[in-house]
């Protein structure tokens, strides 16, 4: 098959994945990763409900590639993902998935996001990567950070700069 799959490929790689779900076989998770990769690079946004859907799915792994193919490949912002979204980063099991999540209200700049991301930022019972991930999106949602700032995320204690932010909203 070429890749990217061209939309005949796609409906192809959507039917394998429905029936792959159907059968609720999830030793087939690297199969499954890769055709829901591939439906993203294809642009196939006819499986856009069915992956929001899929954020229900009780294999974690397979939550966070419905989030890699709506959030960082198609920045989907329909309400029914949103929301989804703003509940698995707060209430995840798995916190590979959270923090996906998490980033992805960043990625996505999602306004009604900041409230969740304020109250992880300021529970410091969360793990403290989540914290971090958490005043990173924050940052990213009102616009302290962009792309231009050349900024290494790793070396950066974004969770002091982020309370700072929600102390005093001002602040450059």
């Amino acid at each position: 098959m070429n890749y990217p799959p061209d939309h005949e490929g796609a409906i192809t790689l959507f039917k394998r994945l429905q029936e792959l779900d159907e059968q609720n076989d999830f030793g087939t998770a690297e199969e499954r990763y890769n055709i829901i990769h591939d439906l993203a690079e294809a642009h196939f946004y006819e499986a856009t409900d069915y992956f929001i859907k899929g954020l229900e799915n009780s294999d974690p792994d397979y939550r966070w590639y419905c989030i890699s193919a709506l959030a960082t490949h198609w920045q989907v912002k329909s309400p029914d993902f949103i929301q989804k979204l703003l509940f698995l980063a707060e209430h995840d099991d798995d916190i590979v998935v959270r923090d996906i999540a998490i980033d992805s209200l960043g990625y996505l700049s999602v306004k009604e996001g900041v409230s969740v991301l304020r109250q992880i930022i300021i529970n410091t019972q969360e793990p403290l990567d989540i914290r971090q991930s958490a005043s990173y999106a924050f940052l990213r949602t009102i616009n302290y950070i962009n792309e231009n700032r050349g900024v290494n995320w790793r070396n950066i204690n974004w969770i002091s700069i982020a309370i700072s932010h929600l102390e005093n909203p001002n602040t450059n």
